[in-house]
Formats: structure tokens, C-alpha cells, sequence
């Protein structure tokens, strides 16, 4: 998986500047690496923020891969990557933390959430955060 770590940040950037929508203009991109062990398929799914006006509730990246996911029925995500900003004061204002990318919100990470909660994550399920340009964080949740 970590030799296809490219590929994956490629259709993360593909994700948000595709499929992100955000009255805010905050986009953001994920992609996952799913695999269905008992047929031994595998699949990168890619996705962007849902976010079109103030009212309506979000909809994370991260969580639209990991639904394309279970809907395919694959069995496990080996790994994630999430594509947003490096602007730190953006990234503050919309998360209260000072990072250098942007990282899983707290719905994502928490263990009854739409992403962390998912059967299809795993304690050693990679999560990658990246900018434009460059690759920053890697650590799993």
C-alpha cells in the first residue's frame, strides 16, 4: 500500500477539486484503500466535503469514501488519505486548531462516528494528511 501512497493523494486532490462543495470555499478531498480479503480485490474510492450552506449539516470526505466502501462490500480500509489547506489560520477557523494540514474532524475520529466507527476501520488503519503540495502527517487513529 505504501508504494501506491501517490496514487492515493493524487485522487484525494482529485476528490476535492471534483466532487468538494463548500459555501466557504474549504475544500477538502479524501481517498481510501479498501480491500475485500476474501477475494483478495482492492480499490482506492475518492470524495469530497459536503458543505453547501451554513444550515445544512456536513458531510466529511473521509466518511463519503469509507460509505463507497461498505457499499461495494469491501471488508477493511488499509489506509486514508485527507487533502485540504496547509493555511494554518484557514485550518484554525474551521477546526480551532493550529495544524499544519488538516486532520479527521472529531466526528471522524470518534470510535461511534461515521469514519473511526466504521467495521471497516482498524486501529492500524493508516491516515495520511497532505496539502498541495507536499505530504506532511502520517499516523494512524
Amino acid at each position: 500500500m505504501m508504494s501506491g501512497m501517490p496514487y492515493m493523494v493524487e485522487q484525494a486532490r482529485a476528490g476535492a477539486n471534483k466532487f468538494a462543495s463548500s459555501y466557504r470555499g474549504f475544500h477538502v478531498g479524501a481517498a481510501a484503500f479498501a480491500v475485500k480479503w476474501s477475494t483478495q480485490e482492492t480499490a482506492v474510492f475518492n470524495g469530497g466535503n459536503i458543505k453547501p450552506n451554513p444550515s445544512r449539516p456536513k458531510v466529511c470526505a473521509e466518511s463519503v469514501t469509507v460509505r463507497q466502501a461498505e457499499k461495494f462490500g469491501f471488508e477493511e480500509i488499509l489506509g486514508i488519505v485527507v487533502v485540504a489547506t496547509t493555511d494554518i489560520v484557514k485550518i484554525e477557523e474551521v477546526t480551532g486548531a493550529r495544524t499544519p494540514t488538516l486532520h479527521p474532524c472529531d466526528e471522524c475520529q470518534d470510535p461511534k462516528g461515521r469514519v473511526a466507527g466504521s467495521a471497516l476501520m482498524r486501529d492500524t488503519t493508516l491516515v495520511l494528511t497532505a496539502g498541495i503540495e507536499e505530504i506532511f502527517i502520517k499516523y494512524t487513529l
